[in-house]
This record gives structure tokens, C-alpha cells and sequence, in this order.
């Protein structure tokens, strides 16, 4: 199976353990353009793993951090072949 990968329309933010989202605490906020490389996804949640605004270039930020699944409305969808 081939990853996906979502291109943001909108900002939000990133979180390193759902436990960090009752804090408030986020751990990167991305803004729209960014994409992210989705690991595995959850009701509310989805885990990624960050891009970089070219959908060709992995991040070299190897981290997988919680994004809320509203972050993904309005996102460009594509698959890494």
C-alpha cells in the first residue's frame, strides 16, 4: 500500500502524544500549503508524520506527532509511489 500524504488548506497544529492535546500544549503549528504524511488514522485523530510545502521533499523531521482530523479539511490528498 502506497502512503498518503495531505496538502493543508488551512493551518493547525501538531501534537508528539495525545496526552499533550489536554494542555494545551502543541508541539508545532504548520500553516496551509504544509503537507503531512499520514501514518495511520484515528476517529478524531490522525497520526502523520510531517512534509514540507513541496510534495516532492520529505521532511527530514522523522517524528510522528497527532494532528487533529479537522486539520484535514479542505486537503489535497496525494500517494507516494
Amino acid at each position: 500500500m502506497n502512503p498518503r500524504g495531505l496538502q493543508l488548506a488551512t493551518g493547525t497544529v501538531l501534537y508528539r502524544q495525545l496526552r499533550d492535546t489536554l494542555g494545551g500544549r502543541p508541539a508545532l503549528r504548520i500553516q496551509a500549503g504544509d503537507a503531512v504524511i499520514i501514518r495511520q488514522e484515528h476517529p478524531r485523530w490522525i497520526k502523520v508524520m510531517r512534509g514540507t510545502r513541496s510534495l516532492i521533499n520529505f521532511s527530514s523531521d522523522t517524528t510522528t506527532y497527532y494532528m487533529p482530523a479537522s486539520g484535514a479539511l479542505g486537503a489535497k490528498t496525494f500517494i507516494i509511489i
